[in-house]
């Protein structure tokens, strides 16, 4: 009998993601995955109890860096907070496309709300420092801000339209600005 080769639960998890930054989530299974490991596919069921759980790790793992993209945008300091969570939002939807895909453009009805990996609370902050608007205000602006944003990285992910940087900060502002400009005209509420 051949010895069963072991391979690292992150090897495994690295792999799948590398799978659907590829090909998308449908080229996810067990014979695509244990042929990118070079190996059987008795040391993916060793690590994980079926596909669903390889699939609930590479959600994980690319929540992960979907959350680097908004901090390394972020921490740049190129753009006042709030801004830099939409270019960040965008610029993992440009460059990662199929990890993007997967995140935010599968049916998600059966998921909790704000199951993106996303940092809500400090989103909501940097809505409230930048416009003055009370909780409340701050998480409509914020919805609406996002519908927004995500038509942009929809279009940036599909490759329907391209947009260069300079374009998507100009967008971003217009809209930030009309938003603002619209909650100021119907007060604080």
């Amino acid at each position: 009998m051949a010895a069963i080769k072991q391979i690292p639960k992150q090897k495994i998890i690295d792999a799948a993601t590398e799978l659907v930054r590829s090909s998308g989530m449908s080229a996810l299974n067990a014979r695509t995955l244990a042929k990118e490991l070079g190996c059987s596919t008795r040391p993916i069921y060793l690590s994980f109890g079926g596909m669903e759980e390889v699939k609930s790790a590479v959600v994980e793992n690319i929540t992960r860096i979907y959350q680097g993209y908004l901090e390394r945008e972020v921490q740049s300091g190129t753009y006042p907070p709030f801004k830099a969570f939409g270019m960040g939002y965008i610029r993992f939807a440009r460059e990662e496309k199929e990890l993007f895909s997967y995140l935010f453009m599968r049916n998600r009805s059966k998921e909790a709300a704000g199951a993106d990996g996303g940092d809500y609370e400090n989103v909501l902050d940097a809505v409230m420092q930048s416009t003055g608007l009370d909780k409340e205000s701050a998480k409509m602006f914020h919805f609406e801000s996002w519908i927004f944003v995500h038509g942009i990285a929809a279009m940036a992910a599909t490759s329907y339209a391209e947009f260069d940087e300079d374009t998507v900060q100009t967008l971003l502002t217009d809209m930030f600005m009309g938003l603002k400009t619209r909650f100021a005209q119907r007060g604080n509420k």
